[in-house]
């Protein structure tokens, strides 16, 4: 069904928009450069299918697979993913305004370049995630599992990361990405050990 929607949608040129797609198997399927509102995934399944450059307004992914799966250069409002698992793939250069992600995984993720603003991501995972060089922005994290992460040039200026599993993460030299975060003590332990410093 969704493949058909897929097809028809791309000669029109029209965006898909209120529908529900429930036990949808892709794989290697091209979706790039379509537009999805008001859109609800329920327990689909898209191995590695390409969806450069679409766009998801108020779209909801509600325990999908979307592991190696290509979403490089989306843009993403008022979207929700719960309950879900995107192990593997790549949200590069992609944006994301007034989304939640819930319980879902995204370890060896590439988030590289992204931008985010009043996005939320609660009960996630992000291990050995790539969230480089990206910009926050009344963004909120929560009992989210960022070890191994690197934030290598994202500035977590005003980011409460206390409730967060923040361990063996890259960062720079000097560790600016972390100037104005919140921490819990735990955590600053590790960031001490990062500097160089023994904790007795």
């Amino acid at each position: 069904m969704l493949h058909t929607y897929i097809e028809e949608h791309r000669e029109s040129e029209k965006a898909i928009e209120y529908a529900t797609f429930e036990n949808e198997v892709l794989e290697n399927i091209d979706m790039s450069v379509l537009e999805f509102l008001s859109v609800k995934f329920i327990k689909c399944r898209f191995t590695k299918c390409d969806f450069t450059k679409s766009g998801f307004y108020n779209v909801q992914f509600l325990s999908c697979d979307l592991s190696n799966s290509k979403f490089t250069s989306t843009y993403w409002n008022g979207a929700e993913i719960t309950d879900s698992k995107g192990d593997g793939a790549s949200f590069a250069d992609s944006y994301f305004k007034k989304c939640t992600l819930k319980n879902t995984a995204f370890n060896y993720g590439n988030f590289a370049n992204t931008s985010w603003e009043k996005t939320s991501a609660r009960d996630c995972k992000f291990r050995e995630a790539y969230i480089t060089e990206a910009r926050l922005k009344s963004t909120f994290f929560s009992n989210t599992d960022f070890t191994g992460t690197s934030f290598h040039r994202t500035l977590l200026k005003d980011q409460d990361l206390s409730t967060c599993t923040l361990e063996h993460n890259t960062f720079s030299e000097s560790l600016l990405e972390l100037k104005g975060a919140k921490i819990n003590a735990i955590q600053s332990i590790a960031i001490l050990q990062l500097l160089g410093i023994e904790i007795e």
